[in-house]
């Protein structure tokens, strides 16, 4: 432990009234919801294209919502108690500031980049998303908008970026294994598709007509696939955000402990790095509302791009280095 940090006692009192005044909160929020829903509900209708019968109805969404918020708080106070135990420093300091030098930690820029999506591009593109009807910012999130073009734009310039790391991790065959060369050009080749779907596969682009037996089972009558399966897409956005929000409680416990052992060196290749913590956690909070998959895929791509930058720079790295020996 660092000269100079916290006891353990110390670190425990702090925490645990912070977990009591969480607990407090959320379970307030119940108690609302059961004996007086409409003092959230009417103010959730404002924001909401749902009336409010409809947001009576499906209460037991939002049970759901806090659930999840209060699972999210328990993993950042236990992981804020790890840091500051081992690191004497806050878990937003040490992933942000504090890492800088850090052999296997993404470059300062970067980090710099991430903080600012996290706290602050993220926030502002929800609070403007939600708040759209009162903004009249509808024109943002409309098909063939601003937003849209956006996501595909920013998954075609994450795949590019894998791409291009995937062909420099190959031509250093003797520390870079095939099977991390196959996943990069793997996930280049799904972001792209997904790019592609995005824009319907440039539909509107070239005024392409959907073909009849797509139409006939296409939920918009567009020239796409995630309009056909809907109902299985909600199913893999909720289950995609938990393995990743999973994953990356991994990466941030990794860069807490800064283990030196070989499968942390291996899954550090391609695993994302602890600071996506907090966009994760913000997917997982909205990936299981289908009206908010808008938001949901302007918040991945946020999170897509930034891997990719973390990949392809630290691929750069590896390439200028060895060109040094």
């Amino acid at each position: 432990m660092p000269q100079g940090s916290p006891s353990l006692s110390v670190i425990l009192n702090h925490n645990v009234l912070l977990y009591v005044a969480f607990t407090a909160s959320v379970g307030l929020c119940c108690v609302v919801l059961i004996f007086r829903p409409e003092l959230i509900l009417q103010y959730v209708h404002q924001l909401s294209v749902r009336s409010y019968e409809e947001l009576l109805v499906a209460r037991q969404d939002f049970y759901l919502d806090i659930l999840i918020i209060w699972l999210i708080g328990l993993v950042f106070i236990f992981l804020d108690i790890k840091c500051r135990r081992i690191r004497a420093q806050l878990l937003v300091r040490w992933l942000f500031v504090g890492r800088h030098g850090v052999a296997n930690s993404p470059p300062p820029s970067l980090l710099i980049g991430t903080f600012l999506a996290s706290f602050i591009v993220a926030p502002a593109l929800t609070v403007v998303y939600l708040g759209r009807f009162i903004f009249d910012a509808e024109w943002l999130f409309i098909e063939d908008g601003p937003t849209e073009y956006a996501t595909a734009f920013g998954f075609l310039c994450a795949a590019i970026l894998l791409s291009i790391s995937a062909f420099r991790a190959r031509s250093k065959r003797e520390d870079s294994p095939l099977w991390y060369f196959c996943f990069l050009s793997f996930l280049s080749v799904v972001l792209a598709l997904v790019a592609l779907e995005e824009i319907s596969w440039g539909q509107r682009i070239f005024n392409l007509e959907t073909p009849d037996v797509i139409a006939e089972i296409n939920l918009q009558n567009e020239l796409n696939f995630h309009n056909i399966f809907t109902s299985d897409f909600i199913a893999i956005y909720l289950l995609s955000a938990t393995l990743l929000f999973a994953v990356a409680i991994l990466s941030c416990w990794s860069a807490i402990q800064n283990p030196r052992q070989k499968i942390f060196s291996e899954l550090s290749r391609f695993f994302p790095d602890g600071s996506l913590i907090f966009l994760f956690a913000l997917l997982l909070i909205f990936s299981p509302h289908p009206n908010l998959y808008e938001l949901v895929e302007s918040l991945a791509t946020l999170v897509v791009l930034l891997y990719a930058m973390d990949i392809y720079a630290g691929e750069s790295d590896k390439q200028r280095d060895s060109s040094l020996k």
